[in-house]
């Protein structure tokens, strides 16, 4: 599985990300790996805590938390024109819901063979992969 740090710092290398504020959270220190890409990220508005004082570090990122921030890092606020929806869109997160259908309709998550999301599943390295990889190739055909 992939820890929410690592999902950020794909994200934000991904998106070249530059200004870095500071922003105080319990789990993610100055001397942690993590502190830059966090700050980063969240200097960016792509990602916040999971409480006002904790980032969530070790924690790992599900699928429906991964499609939210790939939105974010694209700039995606329009609304979903598509109908299709995943056979347990029921099961997303409202604060969720949206950006999954989004980045399902820019092709850059999908589901699986039986239509499903499965949007509390923890997201594995080889499906962050794949979301960072449509993620360049979204940045580099909006340049």
């Amino acid at each position: 599985n992939v820890s929410r740090e690592e999902f950020v710092k794909m994200l934000v290398v991904a998106a070249n990300l530059k200004e870095q504020k500071h922003y105080d959270f319990v789990d993610v220190t100055v001397d942690n790996w993590a502190y830059p890409y966090v700050m980063k990220a969240v200097t960016a508005g792509i990602v916040k805590g999971v409480t006002d004082t904790n980032f969530g570090t070790g924690n790992s990122i599900s699928r429906e938390d991964m499609a939210t921030l790939a939105a974010r890092v694209l700039g995606c606020s329009e609304t979903v024109q598509s109908s299709e929806d995943f056979i347990d869109t029921d099961e997303i997160s409202e604060y969720a819901k949206a950006s999954v259908l989004l980045m399902k309709e820019k092709g850059i998550i999908k589901g699986y063979d039986d239509g499903s999301f499965r949007p509390k599943a923890l997201s594995t390295r080889a499906e962050a992969a794949v979301i960072i990889c449509r993620i360049l190739d979204a940045l580099a055909s909006a340049e």
